[in-house]
């Protein structure tokens, strides 16, 4: 006896498969063969179409046994056969065991477990256990994901049955159709290892629901019958509890009913749905109709097939495929967790032109349609993703051809395949679209695969949540369509039931699915998901790939770069928001000089400077600044000179400003708080004519001088203001055109060297102008100048208040990063106008609401925000306390002159999620582009590119980066226009404003300062202690950035001397606050620094402070070491940590005088940066009076603490006099 197996017979007989008239167990023996034993029995499984069969071979020794004999030994023992197999389906027989689900791995105890399970109706046993194919194990976790929402899976097909229907005849046929197909009668049970399987179960019978409304006047039948469907379309079905399935009848009148069909996409494919009517009708009819229907082959052979596959090859072939591919390609952007609601529809019909056109194209090029339309639709995701390589999902039918009777499988032949395509602008259309039919047709063997084995061989996808979240769905049947005409060619010549008016609804998993019904009425129906997308937004998505097919038809020979995406009303729009040109003058007649000198003219005795120190009128400021331009003049310095100008901000240094203009010079600012070799570096680098030394800095240029070399002259600016009253007269003409340049301001450079970014007088002065406009300032104005002088900023908040006849209040670089001084200067000297970056501001709002401090803002008009990229829950916060001053969000490059956007908040906005950086400002052209400088869709991240008044000349003796940055302008009218590209992705909405997402590269915005992480890591790799760096940033627990340096350094035990020498080189700024010793750094597998792969940098940083920590001793230094802890995010501080080691800035040096103050422990900034560990501030502090809650917005401001004196009536009317005068 010798069972060989099961095989599967081919009636076509292919390649490497039994025909279908030859049997396995063929012997093929010679009648003169020896036999090694009287009888030998060889059976085998054979599966046919139509179904299994056993098959023995009986050989015998004719001189022993007769063939009589044998034949009654057959007999017999398949009579045995059949009894084990009648036993076995009795209850009383003890159930499956795991032989007789070959298809499954289960134990005995899983068996018993799913057989003696109360999910499945009584008297319904269960006959087979099936594995899931990978569709199902998606569209299973879908249903059971969220019971809160729409299980998007729920099909529902309804027809309207014409002529009389016999319901008892209806529902037997119903019966019938479960029997001829088990799979319909399926639900799923999860094994304790959590893997689903298909649980199968004979005598599951789905009642058919009868309702009449054949009383109903015809219009409340109709809405009726809608309701009856919709109803029960969104009932949701226990996927554990057969039948998935429901039918309903609704009586119409005696000629008409609506059969209402739902069931779960699971069970079937829209394949599946013309066979299940077609079928449904022919039992109904009985009779010769329901014999003549053919063997109905079961799901399970497709699931046996499917086992039998090379999955191994498969994998491999997708694992090439998509290598190489580094991110999903998400449109919509949808959280992990969110709960799937109904879909929207928008539809695009094609013309019968348009359908002619695109034919014509396909059969030229040897292309399929849907080779077209998925082309056309990786070009247009790229676009709107603002991408070069992307994904979406194909969802497309797996019924294998090699499969016998698979035309008539009913089962769920679906699965969405990953497709991949990468777009080379240089490509032309008819090379791109053959490339992608190559590589589809090249995986067309191995769609069996579930999508995640196919992602799995990519780490960027694996694991990653969703892939991608568009998917496009070739129909080649229209399923109600499809339904309908193979249901009535059954009915036709027997005189049985016609059927009309079928429908089909089903939904999609996918935020936005693109569904091509093709036909005579071409159609591409767009599902998309309302809580994400607007219907006109899907309408221009629509209309967008419209004309882009038609462009790929209508030229096979066009680059891909060359294809437009955007509509003509869209092109007219974007036109109309750079319509910004101003009806005044870019700058002023005589330039800032002359316009300050105009006031000095006008007020001689109004005050233009006040720094804390000096109240220096306009006739004294033009006074000092034109004694300094006659002496910079005399020592040579011109027009085009540069002068670095090095001193603390005061009056002295906006006088040095004014001076070095009207000498027709430009100035550089220096940081006087920077290494010294760093400032002398860039003064080499600058090539200045003159060093301006201001009060105080003496010394310090003495250094700069020893490293800086010879050649370089100096001039000392005067120490004080002479008090001038009367207006100015006889004062030499400002030299310098509007072309010439204003300044030169160093930024971080990717290299490891500072960039000079020159900008010219009128880009400085239309941006003063803007400043002017969009804050309203006029000469009751009164800025602070908080910013750094070497940032952009400072340049309006010097010069912006002096060109209308206003006050500029610099304050002190301790006061700027103080938010309790800065706003007690605000309040104090009613300051009208205040700018700071978004981390001050939290810093500040966390002072106000931990402290209790009193929350003043005087007489400010705007708070001007920019540096960094402004948090909406900033916006809310300061509108609590103070709801009727605006925020102005600003962004703009220091190569574009400073701000080039204005956005202007109020409290009634509530920006929710991006907060706007705004539209164009005056005279100034705003692009968002791809790829070959095309303009992107509105909504659609794209590289911002700034044209206009304010683009800077380039790179202070750097053409190859100038050349790189500042390129031509196609779409100025002025010839020989340029723009420059920011390396920022923006998205502009519909109102034309524009929203700040990312950049492209790896520059920063840290506390207001843009940063080249390049610069940093060079600089790290030049220190002795250091092999190799990675810089990143991250976000600590009070939303402010951080830096995180990543070393491999030979002596990881303590990279306290890498961070000393660091500090030699770089401003504080750029010195990152966390370190991690790592013994490589991860690559790509382009050989590049693999970002993503870098460890955490808590579970990485230094660990040199791992020695004995001193806890606090008293209830000061405790409540110190437990502010340092929460403020910088780590553990537990010790009295003997050092702040600024651990990874503190300036700006966290604020968050930790907010929280000592909440502890009743009083201390400043300066504080803290002079006494840097708890112990030491402890030493210092003193108690503060018990804390004051918080005031809210609206609230008187408290009465200051201060003792209560006793004043004589001599010292009173003392007082009264003072006051008055």
């Amino acid at each position: 006896f010798n069972y060989l197996g099961r095989f599967r017979v081919d009636e076509t007989a292919g390649p490497w498969t039994l025909a279908g008239g030859s049997s396995v167990v063929a012997t093929g023996f010679h009648p003169d063969t020896p036999l090694r034993h009287a009888l030998s029995v060889t059976p085998v499984t054979e599966d046919h179409a139509d179904g299994p069969r056993l098959v023995a071979d009986w050989l015998w020794a004719d001189g022993i046994l007769g063939e009589t004999e044998v034949r009654e030994l057959a007999e017999s023992w398949y009579a045995a056969l059949r009894a084990l197999v009648a036993h076995a389906d009795m209850p009383a027989a003890g159930g499956h065991t795991p032989s007789d689900l070959p298809l499954v791995a289960l134990s005995q105890e899983e068996i018993d477990e799913i057989e003696h399970a109360e999910d499945g109706p009584e008297g319904t046993p269960v006959t087979d256990v099936l594995p899931l194919t990978a569709m199902q194990r998606g569209m299973l976790f879908q249903a059971e994901f969220d019971q809160r929402g729409t299980d998007l899976y729920t099909l529902q097909v309804a027809a309207d049955l014409i002529g009389v229907v016999d319901a008892d005849a209806l529902e037997e046929a119903l019966a019938a159709l479960l029997d001829r197909h088990p799979g319909l009668a399926g639900a799923f049970h999860h094994r304790d290892s959590g893997a689903p399987v298909s649980v199968l179960r004979s005598g599951v019978r789905v009642p058919l629901r009868r309702v009449d409304l054949s009383g109903l006047a015809p219009a409340e039948r109709q809405a009726e019958v809608d309701r009856l469907a919709e109803t029960d379309r969104l009932l949701r079905f226990d996927m554990a509890r057969p039948p998935l399935m429901r039918w309903a009848l609704v009586r119409l009148d005696d000629e008409r009913h609506r059969l209402v069909w739902t069931l779960h996409h699971i069970l079937v494919d829209g394949w599946s749905m013309p066979v299940l009517v077609r079928e449904l009708l022919a039992c109904y009819q009985g009779g010769d109709a329901a014999g003549t229907l053919p063997h109905a082959v079961p799901f399970r052979t497709y699931l046996s097939w499917l086992a039998d596959q090379d999955h191994g090859a498969a994998k491999e072939a997708w694992a090439a495929s998509l290598a190489g591919l580094e991110e999903p390609t998400l449109l919509c952007g949808a959280a992990p967790d969110r709960l799937p609601v109904e879909p929207g529809s928008v539809s695009l019909r094609l013309t019968s032109e348009e359908i002619a056109g695109l034919a014509g194209f396909a059969a030229r090029q040897g292309l399929t349609t849907n080779t077209v339309f998925q082309g056309g639709w990786a070009v247009l995701l790229g676009r709107l993703t603002g991408r070069s390589d992307v994904l979406f999902g194909s969802t497309v039918s797996t019924r294998p051809a090699a499969l016998p009777g698979v035309e008539t499988i009913i089962g769920p032949f679906l699965n969405t395949l990953p497709v991949r395509v990468v777009l080379d602008p240089a490509e032309s259309v008819g090379a791109f679209l053959l490339r992608v039919q190559d590589t589809q047709s090249a995986l067309r063997d191995f769609d069996h695969l579930g999508l995640a084995e196919m992602l799995g061989g990519n780490p960027a996808l694996a694991g990653s949540g969703e892939p991608f979240d568009t998917a496009l769905v070739f129909e080649n049947f229209p399923l109600a369509e499809a339904a309908g005409t193979v249901a009535n060619a059954a009915a036709d010549g027997q005189g049985g039931l016609r059927i009309a008016g079928v429908t089909a609804r089903d939904a999609r998993h996918y935020p936005l699915s693109l569904v091509v019904l093709p036909g005579r009425e071409f159609e591409v129906r767009f599902d998309y998901a309302p809580d994400l997308l607007t219907r006109d937004e899907v309408a221009a998505v629509a209309e967008r790939l419209r004309r882009l097919l038609l462009d790929l038809a209508a030229a096979p020979g066009r680059r891909l770069g060359g294809l437009d995406v955007l509509t003509g009303d869209e092109t007219a729009l974007l036109r109309k928001w750079n319509d910004t040109a101003s009806p005044s003058d870019v700058g002023f007649p005589g330039g800032v000089v002359e316009r300050v000198r105009g006031f000095a003219l006008a007020s001689p005795t109004a005050t233009a400077v006040a720094d804390g120190e000096h109240e220096v009128s306009y006739a004294s400021l033009v006074r000092w600044s034109d004694e300094l331009a006659g002496r910079l003049t005399a020592s040579g310095v011109g027009t085009g000179s540069l002068v670095a100008v090095l001193a603390e901000p005061g009056a002295a240094f906006v006088g040095s400003v004014l001076g070095i203009l009207q000498a027709g010079a430009a100035w550089v600012p220096l940081d006087v708080g920077a290494p010294v070799a760093r400032i002398a570096s860039l003064v080499a680098d600058s090539g200045a004519r003159c060093l301006l030394v201001g009060p105080g800095c003496e010394s310090l240029a003495a250094e700069v001088l020893s490293l800086a070399g010879d050649g370089l002259g100096t001039l000392e600016t005067a120490a004080g203001f002479e008090d001038v009253r009367e207006a100015p007269d006889g004062l030499a003409q400002p030299l310098g055109l509007p072309d010439d340049l204003a300044y030169v301001i160093f930024t971080s450079g990717s290299t490891g060297r500072p960039k000079g970014a020159m900008v010219h007088r009128s880009g400085m002065e239309n941006h003063l102008l803007a400043k002017v406009e969009d804050l309203g300032l006029g000469s009751g104005d009164r800025v602070v100048q908080n910013a750094p002088v070497t940032f952009d900023v400072s340049v309006w908040q010097m010069l912006a208040p002096l060109v209308v006849g206003g006050t500029v209040r610099v304050v002190p670089r301790e006061v700027a990063a103080d938010p309790a001084a800065l706003f007690g200067v605000v309040s104090a000297e009613d300051v009208s106008i205040l700018e700071v970056v978004p981390s001050l501001l939290r810093a500040t709002l966390e002072a106000w609401d931990s402290a209790g401090a009193t929350a003043d803002a005087g007489g400010l008009r705007r708070l001007v925000v920019t540096g960094e990229a402004l948090p909406a829950d900033l916006c809310d916060r300061w509108w609590g306390y103070f709801p009727g001053i605006p925020l102005v969000n600003a962004y703009g490059p220091t190569e574009c002159s400073d701000d080039v956007t204005h956005a202007v908040l109020h409290a009634g906005d509530r920006p929710g999620g991006r907060v706007p950086i705004g539209a164009a400002v005056r005279n100034t052209f705003l692009y968002v582009l791809g790829d070959e400088l095309r303009p992107v869709p509105v909504g659609t991240a794209g590289e911002l590119y700034v044209g206009g008044a304010g683009v800077g000349r380039g790179y202070l003796a750097d053409a190859a980066k100038t050349s790189a940055t500042f390129v031509a302008d196609p779409f100025a009218e002025a010839p020989g226009a340029r723009m420059y590209r920011t390396g920022d992705r923006v998205v502009r909405r519909p109102d034309g404003q524009l929203e700040f997402v990312e950049r492209r590269d790896h520059q920063v915005k840290v506390r207001g300062h843009r940063i080249e992480l390049g610069e940093i890591e060079a600089a790290l790799r030049l220190l002795p202690q250091v092999a190799d760096a990675a810089v990143v940033t991250v976000k600590d627990l009070s939303q402010a950035t951080r830096l995180v340096a990543y070393v491999v350094a030979p002596d990881a035990e303590d990279l306290t001397g890498a961070r000393a020498a660091l500090a030699e080189v770089l401003p504080e700024y750029m010195v990152p606050s966390v370190w991690a010793a790592l013994p490589a750094l991860p690559l790509t597998a382009h050989g590049k620094v693999d970002r993503k792969a870098l460890p955490d940098p808590a579970g990485a940083a230094d660990t040199t402070a791992a020695r004995a920590r001193r806890e606090g001793r008293d209830p000061v230094e405790r409540a110190l070491c437990e502010v340092f802890a929460e403020v910088l995010g780590v553990d537990a501080v010790g009295i003997d940590d050092n702040f600024f080691a651990l990874g503190g800035d300036s700006i966290s040096s604020i968050r930790v005088v907010g929280r000592a103050r909440a502890h009743g422990i009083v201390i400043t900034p300066r504080d803290v940066f002079g006494h840097r560990t708890p112990l030491a501030l402890a030493a210092v502090v003193t108690a503060a009076p018990a804390v004051q809650p918080a005031r809210q917005a609206g609230q008187p401001a408290p009465a200051p603490h201060a003792p209560l004196l006793e004043l004589s009536e001599d010292e009173m009317d003392e007082l009264d006099i003072e006051l008055e005068s």
